[in-house]
């Protein structure tokens, strides 16, 4: 094993190779895989519905979301990401459904799971459409 790796799990049946970050124990590791939060390397999640906005728009600002802002500096076009604030999250999910890029899950897994159990909102996490969409 590589240091700082995880270790590498091959599937039998496809050959796909799941290269695992050394933040987690073995155990959880594939807890994570078994959740299918490794799937897709970038995801959307895509809310449905609201039923508690306080406890979702604190749920969500857990995942540290981001948006894109474009800025243009002596002829060069830099995409600066910025983190949702709650109150953008809350007009966000003003307008359901709402479309947000997640990106990579294997760091936010813990919450994607308590957001799961949780009657606040209903979403589902789909592979993504392309890249951070700008506000």
């Amino acid at each position: 094993m590589l240091f700082g790796s995880g270790g590498t799990l091959v599937e039998k049946h496809t050959g796909r190779c799941i290269d695992f970050a050394s933040a987690f124990s073995t155990d959880i590791n594939l807890r994570i895989y078994e959740a299918g939060y490794l799937d897709h390397p970038d995801y959307d999640l895509l809310v449905t519905e609201v039923s508690q906005i306080d406890e979702a728009v604190r749920l969500l600002t857990r995942l540290a979301l981001t948006y894109v802002v474009s800025e243009i500096s002596s002829g060069t076009t830099w995409r600066i990401p910025k983190v949702y604030t709650q109150h953008q999250m809350q007009a966000k999910l003003s307008r359901l459904p709402c479309r947000l890029n997640v990106g990579h899950l294997y760091f936010r897994w813990q919450v994607l799971e308590h957001m799961k159990s949780s009657a606040a909102l209903k979403f589902s996490l789909v592979p993504a459409e392309g890249g951070r969409k700008e506000v």
